[in-house]
């Protein structure tokens, strides 16, 4: 124990040299004399007392002979040697100890003033933190810096700066440089700014450097290639941007590098491959890096994962980088890569995640892939692949993700991929796929989500398609598919999406489909359905979209909407439907009411929907528009032969943004609280019975951008608003001879003679009973006003002949 003691003594003795050299320089004692002293005070905390004892001696040895340390550090050796060959202390020995204590213990807990002052001038570039963090950084009242949030010290000297998600905002002092003792340095999760200073690469004793999430900008300093030590460098997640150094090569105990989601450009350096300490993860994925993918990263053998995904990196795939064998995942997907897939990827035994998605890549997929055993994941959609679905990849047996959608890819499903009991999701949509819906899918019972849509798959549904009881969303749209719904589909009691839509299903919808209450999105329009809409429907209380438009379903409207809290879409336009007045119950629907932090959650991929309908602004013909929905409140009921009048409550849907009821039969004025719906965005009332003056309620609605109330009996004059009189004449016309006022040429002070009736025929035509001179007369003046309009009005020729996609925010 007393030789133990000693050596304390020792070690405390040395820190006084240190401090020395701190306060005065070399100039009492050499520069590698100091720099020894200083590597003394900081020693290693994982090696043993007998060790530190050792390299002590041997450090006091080479010291100056005179320096008041280094004669205290002369006694205490002769204490040491002394209490080595004795069992016990005289007094004048137990005096010496009292004498070294007394020497040491007034600087030993002290930090040195330099690195003091850095965190002084950190705190002060850090606006006056807004992070209770810093709150105790003050030198008042003695306050010893090492015992700062975040501030670690070993001896005299700061070695660990540990600040992540403290709030932090302001730019990183140059005097951070300072620090040359620093071996973590950890800001990330703030809001700091600026530029990463170049000073940082005095810090040569760093070997974690964490600046993710945060804002800093401007370039990475080639200085960071003199951090030797260096093991992990994140600066994910900032807005650097101009190269990444080729310095960086020079970092050979690297171990982990990621500079992913930046505005990082230029090439891939090559200096990459001879960092070859490379364990973890190289992430240098969402930025514009652009060139070739250098095939020295193939050197990189001990390497897990490699995120390169979301650049500008064209050529091909270098088959070297097979050789970087430990590889667990790859990730070159989003950018325009070229050639094949190599067939080298197949002796990767070790891979789990394969990602070529969105690239250019051509020919077919190899067969040699299925070799990977262990591969979890696999994904090359969105390329230009052709040929046919390898039957080899059902030898991946541990596979969880199998997805070849938006390619060429031709044939068959491969019977042998429905062996494949761990699949969780299958995406094959988006090719040429011929032939039957295996019913063999039955087997696998872990899959989630099905995808076979925009193929050119025929038969029927398979009613084992039941037994699938864990399916969450299945979409086998846009295909050639006949035969029935089956009703089994309502033992996926999981099931939240399903799309059918755009087949050539027959009969009725099954009531069974009630029984999914899990249910958001049912999509199952333009089809050959016929029969009533059930009324068990009402059960899937968590609809958000309904579409069953396009068919022959007929029969009134009588579902329980009072249950469809959650519905934001409601389409049933181009039916046989019938009726009394629209549902009143419509008004029941929450999801048409604007309610706050409401988000979508449609299962299936993206947050963004889209979804195509046609609208029919100018009375016989229709145009296609394609919508791209968020947050979405849609009310489609056109084409179909509902009658009496528009409900005055769906005043009181007031986050409605499409509200879509032409070509039926409704009768009356246009409800004056339509003027309440300031979300709208189209209102179509066009080829109706509707009469009456237009209310100038309207004229509140700043989003619309589609009036079509054309094919009515509508009178009186046009409301006026800037926003109002942007709408062109085909908003009204034809029909409606009972209006004036502008865009129309007639004035609504002159006598306008008013139709006795309009008459709807069943191929959209409408007759107006008027005398023939009149007739003739309202012609000219028409056509001649849309020539005019459409000849010197570029909005109207776009909206005739370009019209555009309508965005919902």
């Amino acid at each position: 124990m007393t030789a133990m003691l000693l050596f304390m003594l020792l070690a405390m003795a040395e820190l006084s040299l240190a401090q020395s050299c701190d306060r005065n320089g070399p100039a009492l004692m050499n520069e590698d004399t100091c720099r020894q002293a200083e590597k003394a005070a900081v020693p290693n905390h994982k090696q043993q007392s007998t060790e530190g004892a050792s390299q002590t001696k041997d450090l006091v040895a080479s010291t100056t002979l005179g320096h008041p340390a280094a004669a205290l550090i002369d006694q205490t050796r002769e204490m040491a040697d002394f209490a080595s060959s004795e069992s016990s202390f005289h007094t004048k020995d137990r005096a010496m100890v009292s004498r070294v204590r007394h020497l040491t213990s007034s600087n030993f807990s002290h930090l040195s003033p330099n690195d003091e002052q850095v965190l002084l001038a950190f705190r002060d570039s850090m606006r006056q933190s807004q992070s209770a963090a810093m709150a105790n950084w003050t030198n008042a009242n003695q306050n010893d810096p090492c015992t700062w949030v975040g501030v670690t010290c070993q001896g005299q000297r700061v070695v660990e700066l540990q600040l992540s998600g403290m709030n932090l905002e302001g730019e990183i002092t140059p005097l951070i440089g300072n620090l040359t003792f620093l071996s973590t340095l950890n800001l990330s999760l703030n809001s700091i700014y600026g530029r990463i200073p170049p000073q940082l690469g005095q810090c040569r004793n760093i070997s974690i450097l964490d600046l993710r999430t945060n804002s800093l900008s401007g370039f990475i300093p080639i200085e960071i290639g003199q951090m030797q030590n260096l093991t992990t460098l994140w600066l994910s997640n900032n807005n650097l941007s101009g190269p990444i150094p080729v310095e960086i090569g020079l970092l050979q105990n690297l171990q982990e590098l990621q500079l992913g989601n930046n505005s990082l450009t230029g090439r891939i350096p090559a200096s990459l491959g001879n960092c070859t300490s490379l364990v973890q993860s190289l992430t240098l994925n969402r930025n514009f890096l652009s060139g070739g993918i250098p095939p020295e990263l193939g050197k990189l053998t001990r390497l897990w994962y490699m995120d390169l995904s979301q650049n500008n990196l064209k050529g091909n795939i270098p088959p070297s980088l097979t050789n970087c064998t430990s590889l667990l995942g790859v990730w070159l997907g989003n950018n325009p890569l070229t050639g094949s897939i190599p067939i080298e990827f197949g002796i990767s035994k070790q891979l789990h995640y394969l990602d070529l998605s969105g690239n250019k890549l051509t020919g077919n997929i190899p067969v040699e892939l299925g070799m990977m055993s262990q591969l979890l994941s696999i994904n090359v959609g969105t390329n230009h692949l052709t040929g046919r679905i390898p039957s080899s990849l059902a030898n991946c047996t541990l596979i969880n993700y199998i997805q070849l959608d938006n390619n060429q890819l031709i044939g068959h499903i491969p019977i042998e991929l429905t062996t494949l009991k761990s699949l969780i999701s299958l995406d094959l949509s988006r090719n040429r796929l011929i032939g039957n819906i295996p019913s063999s899918l039955r087997n696998c019972t872990s899959l989630t989500s099905l995808f076979l849509n925009n193929n050119e798959l025929t038969g029927d549904i398979p009613s084992t398609i039941g037994m699938m009881y864990r399916l969450l969303v299945l979409d086998l749209s846009q295909n050639n598919i006949t035969g029935n719904i089956p009703t089994s589909l309502a033992n996926c009691t999981s099931l939240k999406n399903i799309q059918l839509a755009n087949n050539q299903l027959l009969g009725d919808i099954p009531m069974q489909l009630g029984r999914l209450t899990q249910l958001q999105y049912l999509h199952i329009s333009s089809n050959n359905l016929s029969g009533n809409i059930p009324l068990a429907l009402a059960n899937c209380t968590l609809l958000e979209y309904f579409d069953l438009g396009n068919n022959w379903l007929s029969g009134p409207i009588q579902l329980d909407f009072n249950k469809l809290n959650a519905l934001q879409i409601f389409s049933v336009n181009a039916n046989d439907l019938i009726g009394g007045t629209i549902p009143s119950n419509l008004t029941e629907l929450q999801g048409f009411k604007v309610q706050e932090n409401s988000t979508n959650s449609l299962v299936g991929g993206s947050s963004t929907l889209q979804f195509q309908i046609i609208l029919y602004p100018r009375g016989d013909y229709g145009i296609l528009y394609t919508y791209i929905l968020k947050r979405m409140a849609y009310i489609d009921l056109s084409e179909n032969n509902l009658s009496g009048t528009i409900p005055l409550d769906l005043g009181k849907l007031v986050g409605l943004k499409y509200l879509i009821l032409s070509h039926n039969v409704l009768q009356g004025e246009i409800p004056t609280n339509l003027g309440e719906l300031l979300e709208l965005e189209a209102l179509d009332l066009s080829n109706n019975q509707l009469s009456g003056e237009i209310p100038t309620t309207l004229t509140q609605l700043n989003n619309l951008g589609t009036l079509a109330l054309s094919g009515n009996n509508l009178s009186g004059p046009i409301p006026r608003s800037y926003h109002f009189d942007s709408f062109a004449i085909n908003s009204y016309l034809p029909g409606n001879l009972g209006l004036c006022g502008f865009p129309l040429n007639t004035s609504c002070s002159e006598n306008v003679t008013l139709p006795s009736k309009i008459v709807r025929h069943e191929d959209n035509q409408f007759s107006e009973i008027v005398s023939i001179p009149g007739l003739y007369l309202g012609l000219v003046i028409g056509f001649s006003s849309v020539v005019f309009t459409m000849i010197f009005w570029d909005k109207a020729w776009n909206f005739v002949f370009h019209p555009q996609s309508l965005r919902v925010a």
